[in-house]
């Protein structure tokens, strides 16, 4: 088992269907203090995946959000970088959106964005949330206050740092790639948008 190492980056993946479409959503951290005794890649990812299924963590206030037809399947959680790759941790989630109202499509999403106290593009992550269809959730391209009042509770959740005993830290940030590139900046804010955006799926090399 690989050991666990400050300065690596893990990335956490919500695997999620919707009308038949698969659906990621994507958070970086950084593991920022090892305990003295060491840990392994194994532990560092298991101890993510508790704070995420966490009754205050990332998991319930992320199916707050999204439409009650939306399955959460799996929590993937996986050392990317910067130097080493390492196979991907599997959780079972299987558990459904609680927004009470259903998605007809599944690339109409509410955002939250993500940024660092840098500026520029690179110190900006957008997060999409599927969202429910319906005129109670959607008015004229705006989000339903009480669904932005959800997603202000999952934004409040994002800057925090990961702390688990003994002594495994993880700061959330935006990740910019392996060196030479900039090394991770650390995500300070996440503030939810009002309107509505449409994901467009790539269709290069799919005859579309």
């Amino acid at each position: 088992m690989a050991a666990a190492v400050s300065g690596q980056i893990y990335q956490v993946t919500i695997s999620s269907t919707l009308n038949s479409q698969r659906i990621m959503s994507s958070f970086t951290y950084e593991l920022e203090n090892v305990p003295a005794g060491g840990s392994t890649t194994k532990q560092a990812c298991d101890a993510i995946k508790d704070f995420f299924i966490g009754g205050t963590g990332i998991i319930p206030l992320y199916q707050d959000c999204v439409p009650q037809n939306m399955t959460l399947n799996e929590l993937w959680v996986q050392v990317i970088g910067p130097t080493e790759r390492y196979v991907k941790e599997v959780y079972n989630l299987s558990v459904d959106g609680l927004w009470p109202s259903d998605a007809l499509t599944s690339n109409v999403a509410a955002v939250i964005t993500r940024t660092t106290e840098k500026s520029g593009r690179s110190q900006v992550a957008p997060l999409h949330l599927p969202c429910a269809t319906d005129p109670d959730s959607i008015f004229q391209g705006s989000l339903d206050s009480d669904l932005l009042v959800a997603m202000a509770l999952l934004c409040a959740k994002i800057p925090v740092q990961i702390g688990v005993v003994p002594n495994l830290t993880f700061d959330p940030v935006i990740y910019h790639g392996p060196p030479p590139k900039l090394p991770a900046d650390r995500v300070e804010r996440a503030v939810a948008q009002s309107t509505v955006r449409v994901m467009r799926r790539r269709t290069v090399g799919l005859g579309i």
